[in-house]
This record gives structure tokens, sequence and C-alpha cells, in this order.
């Protein structure tokens, strides 16, 4: 016997289509809908059925098999459903069946764990999977919450339910203490007592506070180097029971050695010109001792040729004492870099005075110089540093002379000017006669004597035989 049963509304193409599944059809020969017939190969394999779609209007179905033809005719209605040899199977939506949840705070909730035990029934689909739609569900907060599921059917009906999530307060629950202890060196010969195993030795609890450990049992002989345990014990006011163990170390004392201090510290590259003083050697450079720690203060630069006016790798030499008279050095390089290309921008600028002239007799010396002179930096800056590094002048003498100044700036950059210096003849009548008298008694006393050497000769050649 073949029987028609309707499954499910779809919307294929543009037109309703209805799905009709054709059952108990193992020997059926042919089917037609309408005009059109179906090959029977599609056959379903669990339950040898037929699926038909139809579309939404009347049709007429013929199903040949052994026993003969049967004919089932369809009746499409404007509701949307098909009537079937006189009897209406409308598609209705799934139904999802969950219950409430309940989660403890702090639980990272999935949509997994939500969909877990919630199932769907329909009448014509099976093994229809929910999905979770949406929730309000806030983990961290206890409270009641909730959670809509959906399910859709294979004609595209659907249907939702809500469930309540509960969060509750996690569950204080007590734990057993912990014994916090470490391993422990024991010297060789000491005497075991339980205050010195219990020194170090102290107990957390999230409940009980001032918990104290004992010892429970121990196996040193502190009369034979070797490695012995020792258990502490426990108990809090629940009755719940911690315990741990450690090592216990019995060694050899033995007399400690002095170390030497160690030096530590950097090579330095410093500017061309800059200061390189004991201040900025030890920048840097520290020192350790085992027995007596920082001794940095100590330091002291016991070599530094660095000269920052020539470009270059220099070493710089450190040393430091330890309380125990042991020494500790250390030696780094220090390069010098190259003097920077310096414009005439950057030079400082030197004015001096552009005619200068003295009066022959007049002091003069360096000091006197720079009061001819003054000089500037780049930005305008007064320089202080101004030497005199050419001095030609003669104060005794009228002449011109050369004169040449040098300032330096503070980031060691220089400057040169040169000028003339004139010394001039004393002026005035007193200064006059004076150089007039000077050369005619000059030349008075050599006629003179010129006069006196004559007679002297004469006389000599009279006296002759």
């Amino acid at each position: 016997m073949v029987r028609l049963s309707q499954l499910c509304s779809s919307n294929r193409q543009l037109e309703p289509v209805y799905l009709l599944k054709l059952d108990n059809i193992p020997d059926v020969h042919s089917v037609k809908v309408g005009d059109q017939d179906f090959a029977i190969d599609s056959n379903h394999p669990d339950d040898q059925s037929l699926y038909l779609y139809v579309p939404g209007k009347d049709a007429t179905i013929t199903a040949n098999d052994a026993s003969g033809e049967e004919t089932f005719d369809v009746v499409y209605s404007q509701d949307g459903t098909f009537e079937i040899g006189g009897t209406s199977e409308p598609n209705e939506a799934p139904v999802i069946h969950a219950e409430d949840k309940r989660f403890e705070e702090g639980t990272v909730i999935t949509d997994e764990m939500l969909l877990e035990g919630v199932t769907v029934s329909d009448d014509h689909d099976e093994n229809i999977q929910p999905i979770v739609l949406s929730n309000n569900i806030q983990n961290d907060t206890v409270g009641t919450y909730q959670v809509v599921y959906q399910a859709t059917d294979s004609g595209g009906l659907s249907s939702t339910t809500e469930a309540n999530v509960s969060i509750y307060a996690k569950p204080e629950s007590n734990e057993a203490p912990t014994i916090l202890a470490e391993d422990k060196y024991i010297k060789l010969g000491t005497e075991i007592t339980d205050e010195l195993l219990l020194e170090g030795v102290s107990v957390t609890d999230d409940h009980d506070q001032g918990l104290k450990a004992k010892v429970l049992s121990h196996n040193i002989d502190s009369s034979a180097i070797g490695t012995y345990e020792v258990t502490y014990q426990t108990i809090d006011s629940d009755g719940l029971v911690a315990t741990k163990t450690i090592n216990a170390y019995v060694y050899m004392d033995f007399v400690n050695v002095n170390s030497v201090p160690v030096l530590s510290g950097s090579d330095k590259t410093i500017a061309y010109g800059s200061t390189f003083g004991e201040a900025e050697a030890l920048e840097g450079i520290t020192a350790y001792d085992e027995e007596d720690e920082d001794l940095t203060k100590d330091i002291q630069v016991v070599f530094n040729p660095v000269d920052t006016s020539k470009p270059g790798e220099y070493e710089v030499t450190y040393s430091v004492v330890d309380s125990q008279g042991a020494v500790g050095y250390l030696t780094i390089n220090v390069t010098v870099l190259e003097a920077p290309e310096i414009g005439d921008a950057d030079r400082p600028v030197i004015t001096v005075e552009p005619d200068i002239t003295i009066t022959a007799g007049e002091t003069w010396n360096d000091a006197e110089a720079l009061k001819y002179v003054t000089a500037v930096d780049k930005d305008g800056n007064p320089i202080t540093d101004i030497e005199v590094i050419l001095n030609e002048v003669d104060p005794s003498k009228p002449g011109t002379y050369r004169i040449g100044f040098k300032a330096t700036d503070e980031n060691g950059v220089s400057q040169e000017a040169y000028v003339n210096v004139t010394v001039m003849a004393p002026s005035g009548n007193d200064n006059l006669a004076i150089l007039v008298a000077v050369p005619v008694l000059a030349v008075v006393l050599t006629a003179v004597l010129v006069v006196a050497f004559a007679f002297v000769y004469k006389s000599r050649k009279r006296k002759e035989p």
C-alpha cells in the first residue's frame, strides 16, 4: 500500500513548493506528478520513501506498484497547506525543550555549555540543531539571567524559547594550611634542637591566623657530613593537616679566603678638546668586593695619559683596595675623536683697536697689549680666555711692530688676530733739546779726544834722539 504525506513547505525558485513524501514503495514501478515522471532510483535508503517537490498548485500524483495503480489528488490551499486525499497536514514549527541552568560565579560560559541538554522535536524533520540566539549573562555577578534558543526546520519555520541562567556565589571552602620552609645548612658539630630547625619556618592559612609549625621528625646527625631530612607539621582549626619535608645539609666550615675586589666599567669615547680629568675618568666605574661589598667610592685613577687636544686612543687604569689589602685593577680604552671641522661662523670674533700707538719710553707688555682687545663667542657671549701669541714691540725704539692675539671659547674653539703697533718718538721742546744736544755733545767730545791724542803723539816724537 502506498501512502502520501506532507513534509514541509519550501521556497524553491520563485513560486511556493511543497516537499511531499511517498511512503512504503519498495515495489513501485513509476510515479507521476501530473504529466511529470519521477525516477524510482531516488528512494531513501532508510525508509524506502520517495521525496517529491510539488509546485504550489493542485496536482495529481499517480504511483504504480505490483498491486496496481494508486492515485492521490493533491489540492493546494491559499493558507499554505495541501489536502492529500481529503486529509490536511500543515507544517508546524519545531518545539525546543530547554531547562534552566546554574553556573558558579566567574565561570567562562560558552554556547556549547548553554546548549547542553537542549533538544528539538518536529513532526517532519529529525535532528534539528538548536542555537543560542541571545543572552544577557554576566558571569562575574550573582543573579538570574535569560538565554534565548532558536530552532529552524527544513521548511524555514523557526521557533524560540527562553530559559533562566542563575549565577551563584563561589562557596567558601577551607583549604589546608601551607608551611613555608627552605633547605637548611648546618655546620658540622652543631647541636640540633627544634628551635634551630624552626628558624625561618612559617605557616599561611586562608582562615586561621597565627598558626605555627612543629618538627614532626628528622634524621640529622650533626657529627657526620651529609644530607638529611626534616619534616614539619601544622593543623588548622578545622583539623586539616599540612606537612612539608626539607633537606638539611651538614657541612664542614672552611676558613674563608679573602676575594679580590672587582672593578667594572666600559670604554669611553670623548670629544676633541673636552675635559677629561679625574672626575670625568671615574664616571661609570664601579667596584664590588665579596666581603666589603660596594667599594666604588674608594676607586683611584692610577694612570690617565689622555690629551684631548690630540685625537687617538689612550689606556686609563684604575685600582681599588679592600679592607684586607687585596687590590683590584681595571684598564679601559678612551678614544679622543678627531677635531670637528669648524666654519668661520662658529669661531670667536676678536675686536682689536685699529690704531695702536704708543710713545717711545712708555711701559709695554702683554698685560698692556690686552687692554686693546675684546672677544665674543658665536652666540655673542664675552670670552675672557684671550692671550698674546706674538709681541715684537720694542717700546724704546720708534717704529712699526707686529702683535698677535688668540681667543678661545668654552668649547675649545679659537680664533687669532694680528695688528700693527706704532712706537712714536717723544714730542715737545724739552724732549727736542735733549735729542739735539746729545749728538752735538758727542761730536765735541770726539774732537777734543782727537786733538789731545795728536798733541801727545807730537810731544813723544820731539823727545826721541
